[in-house]
This record gives C-alpha cells, structure tokens and sequence, in this order.
C-alpha cells in the first residue's frame, strides 16, 4: 500500500510513498502548470507520479491520502474552493494582489452547493476533480509537517527540531524534541502573529519585489551594505523574546486597530510601520536588507539557544525561514558543535513530504532512516523523439566547452524535488570570468543580487570551502543541496570570482559520484587540467518561470538562446 501526500496551497506538491515512508516519487506543480509557487492542488504532479509508478485509478482509490494544513475551518470553505477547482488552477497569487471583483462571492454560493461539514465538503471538492473517491483523507497540521520532513530526514536518532515560515495553521513556528523512536516533547508553539517570515517580507514588498517568492533578493543585497551595529538597528518589533510578545509601543497604536474589532491586532501593518521607521534612520536599500537580516538572525539564533542550551547535539530545521541561506551559515556557525540539517524542500513545497512522515509518526510507524533520502526523486527524462539531431559527447567534450566560456544547459535523469536545481535540471558556465554573472542574467531576463551558486566535487570541497576561520567545515550534508552559504578560501577568490559574493561567502553544492557520474568526471577534468575545481550551477529556467521539468521545455530554451548550447545526459542536442 502506498501514501500520497499533498500540498494544497501555494507551492503546490505531491509526495507517494510506499508504507514505510520512503519516498517513491515527489514533484511541485509548478513544474508541469509552469506557473510560479502555483497555488492549488497538485494535479498535474500527481498525475506524472501516477504514470511513473504505473498506478491504477482503482488502487488509487485505496491509499490512504494525507493533506499538509487543517481542513475543517468553516471561514475557508471558500478557499478550498479556489485551491481545488480545476478551473482556477495557477491563475492568482494571493499574497501579491486580490482576486477578481464578484469571484469571492461566488465561491461562496458554489461552496454551499457541497453538504456536510467544511472537512467533508473538502472530500468533495477534492475527489470531483481527482476523477476517484478517497478511502481515507487524514489531515495533518502545518508545522507539524514540517517539523517531520526536518527530522526523519535528517537521520539524527534525537535532535532539536525548529520550523519557522509566514504561517501555517494560525503558526509561524515551533520547537521541539523528537527522537527515532516517535518520541515528541513539544517545547513551543508560536503564534502567526509573531512571524519572522511575515516580518521579512514586509521588508520584500518595499523593495517592490513579490512576497514569498524574492525573499532571495533581499538575502543577496545584505553584503552590499558597508554599515554595521547600531547604526542599522531595525525597530524593534518584539520583545526579548520575540515569541512572547510585541514591543507595547505598538499595541496601542490606533493606525493598527481593526475598525470591526479593536482588540484585534494587526500584525502586518505594525511590521509595516517598522520597515518604514527603520527606514527613516537609513541612507541606502542594501542597510535595509541588512537590517531586517541581522534582526532575523538575532531572534532566531536566540531561540535556539534558549531550547537548545545542553539538550541536543543535533539542530533540524525546516520551513521557509530557513531558505534564507545566510541565516543558516550563521547557525551554524553559532552552534559549531552540532550537526546543523535542514530539509531541503524547507518551504510549502515539502509539507507533502513531512505530512507523510508525521501521519506515519501518529500511527507508531516510523520511517526508515537507514538511508539518507534523496532529492532526485522527480518525473524522469522523457525518451528522446527521433527526428532530434543529436550527437553524442564525452566528460572532455563538456569541460572543454566550459573551459572555453560556453553556456551549457545540462538535463539528465529524475528532476530535483524542492527549490534548488541540483545538476539535473542546470545551467552550467564557467566562474573565471566575473562578467558572466552580468551577461548571463541579461540572456534570463534575471535580476539578482547574489552570485551564482557553484558545485564541486566532494573530494575538492575543502580545499575550496572554509568556515569564517579559514578552518574546515564539519558535517557537511548540507552543502548537498546549496541550503547553507560558508567562506572562500582566498587563494580562490581570483580563480572563481563568479561565484564569490562581495562578502568572501558562497552557496556551494558537493556532489558525489553517484549524484551525477557524467558531470563529476567533468568536474575532475576541469580540475587537474586547469585548476578549475568548481563551476557556476544555476536553475534552468528564465526569470518568473519554473525550472524546467522535461527536454522540450530544454530544447526551447536552446532555441530563444538563452544557453549556447544543450546536453541531455551524454547527447548534444542541435536545433
């Protein structure tokens, strides 16, 4: 029997795997609508995993499905509506602007046409445009979710568990302590009204970019800022704590008093009146974004220490808080001890995943740990048409291309699941030039502040790789899936200024031998032959768009140039 776990929201995802909880197939729905953190049901993911493992609709019928998020909110029956129905699949981005006029309403009346309570009614909705009934629909909370992907991924046998996003179930985060053997010791539950995420992007919407998408960009500017300490201090929002409550300054605010209740507060506007007088002590964009940072890291490196002090040797992390890659260097360089994880689908795309694992968890099966999970678990490379013009070529052939300054596009194998492209569905250039940062966003219509990303063979990562004392870094899974950004060594600051950021750091990716067989040789091609042990690894795909999900999608940005040239595993491919 297997599980299907589905993400329903934004970041629509699916997650099927067999009854111990190894994940036989994972995918984003944003991959096949090609709409960016689609927001709805994962459809088209389930429907490619369905065909992958050859399911039947009958057997469909029969597997237990879970859902990430509580279902039975009666204010939401509407909503469900809209994250159901087909014919609103992929079309709005709630967080960065309203519905139609009229469409509210009318999701209303529609969701009354349903009977039964809000869960049943989401049952409904749910198997009218599966095209099958569920036999059994478990629910599972947020946070939950992601305090199981965290963990039973990490394959620590105890450790500290922390997740932290905008909100999920009326939360923007918890603590807790969880061991192999089902064990739970819930420490905290924060409230959504204390949320760091939301706190972050307030700051995002400033710069003009969408929330709970450039996040990223606010991240890459932080090292343009020359200022320190308390001259770019942010307003401080909460107290000591800032699980425990709002600075009092705000709460008697009348501007963020809610006309229909005046003891309801508005969280999102005292932060936006935070931004904006932290604003008015500042001269520049990047003081801003270096602000914001260091009043996350303060309040979260704090909360770790306060739960974690003599406790845990271990810190798993999960939820998209944590996508903010120097945040997590900085964890880890404050708790330098413990083996610091974090999930590598960290936001809403994951939850399919860690609602499998948390349901598992509530039935007193828990999940194999004996092998650490992988990330390419995606749809797999369709078979090559054959009216394609196509030639075969060698490790040497692709390290010569890139030596010599050629844009590769590089597809092979399963697609990554989660946020990060991890040499499966690439872009891959040269870092010897500096300039091809500039030239290579101008072909993806791309905005960015951070460097590209590089990936490096296992066996070079620490000769290349430091921690801020020039010392090697200890456990390193991380590194695997460009979650944690770490230092440069200066002797390769000049080799590879493309991926080096102005602050001396980058986000690597390690990969081993079994990851990628044909690019690793290349790597070590590269590497003896001219000292070239890492090369730029971007995600393929243009600005606003999804990365790539299969080879047409490839060949057609071959065809718009925005790479030289395109390998599918060991294949050029020609136009």
């Amino acid at each position: 029997m297997l599980i299907i776990g589905l993400t329903v929201g934004h970041d629509a995802s699916v997650s099927i795997s067999d009854d111990k909880g190894k994940i036989l197939y994972a995918a984003a729905e944003e991959r096949f609508s090609r709409v960016k953190g689609h927001l709805g049901a994962p459809y088209s993911a389930l429907k490619s995993g369905i065909k992958y493992l050859n399911l039947s609709v009958q057997e469909l019928s029969t597997f237990t499905h879970v859902i990430a998020g509580s279902i039975n909110s009666k204010n939401l029956e509407w909503f469900y509506l809209l994250l159901l129905g087909k014919e609103y699949q992929g079309k709005f981005d709630v967080f960065n602007s309203p519905i139609p006029p009229g469409l509210l309403r009318k999701l209303k009346q529609d969701s009354n046409k349903y009977p039964g309570g809000t869960d049943f009614k989401f049952q409904l909705i749910l198997e009218e445009n599966l095209g099958y009934k569920i036999k059994n629909l478990i629910s599972i909370n947020h946070h939950d979710a992601h305090a199981a992907s965290a963990f039973w991924a990490s394959t620590f046998q105890n450790s500290l568990v922390v997740t932290l996003d905008g909100s999920g179930d009326g939360e923007s985060g918890t603590v807790r302590q969880l061991s192999v053997d089902g064990g739970q010791k819930l420490l905290k539950r924060i409230p959504e009204k204390f949320s760091l995420g939301h706190l972050y992007s307030e700051v995002t919407k400033r710069y003009g970019f969408k929330e709970s998408r450039h996040e990223g960009k606010i991240t890459g500017l932080v090292a343009l800022s020359k200022k320190n300490g308390e001259e770019i201090a942010f307003e401080k929002v909460f107290k000591r704590d800032f699980y425990c409550g709002f600075n009092p300054k705000y709460l008697f605010d009348y501007r963020l008093r809610d006309p229909k209740n005046l003891r309801e507060f508005n969280h999102r506007m005292a932060f936006k009146l935070a931004v904006a007088r932290t604003e008015q002590k500042l001269t520049d964009f990047p003081d801003l974004a270096k602000s914001v940072q260091n009043y996350l890291q303060d309040n979260v490196l704090n909360l770790i220490k306060k739960f974690s002090t003599g406790k845990s040797s271990s810190i798993a992390l999960a939820g998209g808080v944590f996508s903010n890659v120097l945040l997590n260097g900085e964890i880890r360089e404050a708790f330098k001890e413990c083996s610091i994880y974090v999930y590598p689908n960290m936001g809403d795309g994951g939850l399919s995943t860690g609602a499998i694992w948390e349901y598992l968890r509530l039935q007193g099966q828990f999940p194999n740990q004996s092998i650490e999970p992988s990330m390419y678990i995606g749809s797999d490379l369709e078979k090559l048409p054959s009216d394609w013009n196509a030639k075969e070529r060698t490790p040497k052939d692709l390290a010569d291309e890139l030596f010599n300054g050629t844009i590769i596009g590089f597809i092979t194998g399963r697609m990554e699941y989660g946020p990060r492209a991890l040499c499966h569905r690439s872009i891959l250039a040269t870092p010897t030039n500096a300039n091809i940062n500039r030239d290579l966003n101008l072909r993806l219509n791309r905005t960015e502040f951070m460097p590209f990303a590089p990936v490096i063979r296992d066996i070079d990562f620490d000769k290349v790789f430091c921690d801020a004392l020039g010392e090697k870094l200890k456990y390193i899974t991380n590194f695997r899936f460009m979650t944690e950004t770490c230092y440069v060594r200066s002797e390769y600051l000049k080799i590879l200024p493309a991926i080096v950021h102005v602050d001396g750091t980058a986000r690597p990716q390690i990969l081993r031998h079994e990851d990628n067989p044909f690019l690793y040789e290349t790597l070590g091609i590269l590497a003896n032959n001219w000292n070239i042990p890492a090369i730029i690894n971007t995600s393929f795909n243009a600005h606003e768009e999804p990365i790539i999900e299969n080879i047409y999608q490839a060949k057609n940005a071959l065809i718009k140039n925005q790479i030289d040239k395109l390998y599918v595993d060991k294949l050029e491919i020609f136009v």
